[in-house]
């Protein structure tokens, strides 16, 4: 089974001292994710590269160490800095934020957007700490739509997961504006867009009931839909309207230029200038 916590998995084959399947849950667990099953973890055990010789994880000058732990993407959470710290600070002592930002990103919000959007309700984080968590606790990018469907089949339903599993759902599926609408935070609506989403929805829906075998129940269907495509039709054609009406009344504006003649240089400076330079001394300095 796929994990969005793959790294943080293989981080712990490797700084524990204990990597049996329990305890390895046992961390998964206390940070509020999805346990593994035996066979998921020889899994994670096998994608691991193999380690060098005479590895030492904790030593930063030991360069083939350090080469591993990079190739292998956990060098940051084993050598840890500020983003790190500040993630562990974070989105483990505040639910709410951490929410909010599992939410932001399974729906496709980019995680610089995802620490702007929360500091627009008030909630400070950095984005190099969302990068960071996105990729040890919550990678959406090793995870497709089948394999959340995957682990949100595998949470409990008393666990953290098993809770938020309908609103992740919802987001994943919805996309970065139901994502951001669940969340609380205003996501500003094209509704011209809005209108041409559902125009392309009716459209398939309609390819769809066409397949039908014909019956009285089809022939109802159909016209429903014919209907609301019209209707839709109509909403953008109006809009389209509107928006030339629009620029038609901008054009009525126009710039006019200004003729007049500039001043010049013996009506700016009739004795001379700060140089303390007479006209005529300015004048040969011209010609020469």
């Amino acid at each position: 089974m796929a994990h969005p916590a793959t790294f943080f998995i293989r981080y712990l084959l490797v700084a524990s001292d204990d990597v049996g399947l329990k305890a390895i849950n046992r961390h998964l667990v206390h940070f509020g994710l999805v346990p593994l099953k035996e066979e998921d973890l020889e899994g994670h055990i096998s994608a691991a590269p193999p380690e060098p010789d005479d590895f030492r994880p904790w030593d930063k000058s030991h360069r083939p160490s350090v080469s591993w732990l990079r190739k292998s993407k956990i060098y940051s959470l084993v050598h840890r800095d500020a983003p790190v710290n500040e993630m562990f600070s974070v989105f483990f002592k505040e639910p709410r934020v951490r929410e909010d930002t599992e939410r932001m990103l399974i729906g496709g919000v980019p995680y610089m957007e995802v620490a702007y959007r929360l500091q627009q309700v008030g909630k400070k984080v950095s984005s190099t700490a969302i990068a960071e968590f996105q990729h040890y606790f919550w990678n959406t990018e090793t995870m497709g739509v089948a394999d959340w469907s995957e682990y949100f089949s595998k949470a409990s339903a008393s666990s953290r997961v098993g809770f938020m599993e309908k609103d992740f759902t919802a987001a994943l599926h919805g996309g970065p504006e139901l994502a951001l609408y669940r969340t609380g935070i205003e996501s500003e609506l094209n509704t011209k867009d809005m209108m041409t989403g559902l125009m392309r929805e009716l459209w398939f829906t309609f390819s769809e009931v066409k397949t039908l075998p014909l019956s009285a129940k089809k022939v109802e269907m159909l016209a429903n839909l014919v209907r609301g495509m019209t209707k839709v039709d109509e909403r953008l054609q109006a809009s389209d309207t509107a928006l030339q009406d629009v620029l038609k009344q901008f054009e009525k504006f126009k710039v006019q230029h200004d003729t007049s003649a500039l001043p010049g240089l013996h009506d700016l400076a009739p004795a001379g200038t700060v140089s303390d330079k007479t006209r005529g001394e300015i004048l040969l300095s011209r010609e020469t």
